[in-house]
Order: C-alpha cells, then structure tokens, then sequence
C-alpha cells in the first residue's frame, strides 16, 4: 500500500499494515511504523511515538532501527538530547555492518559527537565504508587527505577520491 506496488497507493492503509505487524511484534514492522511516524506516511507525524517505535525496533536488534535511534538522540527528536547515546547507537548499528551506522559513526569520531575526536578513528569508518563503494564515504576520504584528517595530507589522493565520488 505504501508504495503502490501491484495495488493502489493508500498510505492510510499502509499504516494500518505496520500498526497490525508492530502490534505481532514483528522487528520490521516496529521499524516502519517509526517510519510512518517520522515522515507523516498514513498518519500525522509524531516525534514522540516515533522516539517510542525505534526504541523498540532497536531492542530487538533491528540494525536500522538503532541506526534511527541514535538520530533520534543525536538530534533531539522524541527525546532530549543524548549525543553519548547517540554515539554507542551508531556504533551498535555500525558493528551489524549498517552502512549508516558506519558514516555516522565515522563522523562522530570527526567532530567529537558524542565521544573525544578521534581522526584516525574516522578515516578507519570512511574508508570501510567507501570499500563498499558508498559515494558520500568516498567523498569524506577526498575530505580526509585533502585536509589531513586521521591521514597524512595528499591532495592527489584527494582529487582522485572527489572525483570518484
């Protein structure tokens, strides 16, 4: 319903759908339903009960649900903020190999989110990540040897990496 897929797009109904799965206790649909909350998908948007949903969703190690959690914390919504939370959220999704994780906890180690900055700590995220081919990781090492951030500067390796990105 949500995305009109085989039937008629009815986000109202789609939300009815998560409410229903969440209601079984169903990880994904836990997520989703935070989801709908967070974008107004099917209901008007709620910080609170969107806080209350990835809460859930992440106790039952949902990988983007702890993701969506320590956005959450990291930015107020729902809950006050909690930028040490954040942080060991970032780090938990980042450790399931959640690519969002990974970027965010990559710059939490840059700008000290939660956590001392530590440089080192940050190339070591962005560059897991651009592995995988993620362009804004890709972007960040440009950032990280053009500036010399947890690496030695290297503004060939900097253009090579914005390029790429």
């Amino acid at each position: 319903y949500q995305d009109g897929i085989g039937i008629k797009k009815n986000k109202p109904k789609a939300f009815i759908c998560y409410q229903k799965s969440a209601d079984t206790g169903n990880t994904n649909g836990i997520f989703e339903l935070g989801n709908c909350y967070q974008n107004g998908i099917g209901i008007k948007k709620n910080k609170s009960k969107e806080f209350i949903c990835y809460q859930k969703s992440a106790n039952t190690g949902n990988a983007d649900g702890i993701f969506e959690l320590g956005n959450c914390y990291q930015n107020g919504i729902g809950i006050k903020k909690n930028k040490p939370k954040a942080f060991i959220c970032y780090q938990k999704s980042a450790d399931t190999g959640n690519t969002n994780g990974i970027f965010e906890l990559g710059n939490c180690y840059q700008n000290g989110i939660g956590i001392k900055k530590n440089k080192s700590k940050a190339f070591i995220c962005y560059q897991k990540l651009a592995d995988t081919g993620n362009a804004d990781a890709i972007f960040e090492l440009g950032n990280c040897y053009q500036n010399g951030i947890g690496v030695k500067k290297d503004e060939h390796k900097a253009s090579t990496y914005f390029l790429t990105s």
